[in-house]
């Protein structure tokens, strides 16, 4: 399980060099955010879907002393169990995922249930049925 898992976000390291294809998603508890999932880089592996979440700002948010505009992250959704974890998360000062960036990663082996009417739970139902 663990190899498969490494395999898995090993792959998905590789497949992020490749053209996004951001669609936007609508989420009605944050209305001044954009959210944006990429198309083309969803990754299934039985259960787990990885896919690329992009989020604009119409306002600063901060991070480690950073303000940033947008952020792109990295989920990992389990479908059978409906949680989550975010196995890299990227801060951009700028809209659209430009400017000075702060970026974290993580082991992607902390999934916790997505939590009701979030920006996950929407992403969540859109992802696990492609």
């Amino acid at each position: 399980m663990k190899k498969n898992l490494l395999i898995f976000v090993s792959l998905i390291c590789v497949l992020n060099t490749s053209h996004a294809e951001w669609i936007r998603y609508n989420v009605p508890e944050s209305p001044k955010e954009a959210y944006f999932y990429d198309n083309v880089r969803i990754i299934k592996n039985q259960k787990i879907v990885a896919v690329w979440e992009k989020n604009n700002l119409n306002y600063f948010g901060y991070s480690d002393g950073m303000k940033y505009k947008s952020t792109l992250r990295r989920l990992l959704i389990d479908c059978s169990t409906y949680k989550f974890d975010v196995s890299s998360i990227r801060h951009y000062s700028e809209i659209d995922l430009k400017g000075a960036m702060n970026s974290l990663d993580f082991d992607g082996k902390n999934f916790t249930d997505i939590p009701i009417n979030s920006p996950e739970e929407i992403l969540a139902g859109i992802v696990c049925k492609k």
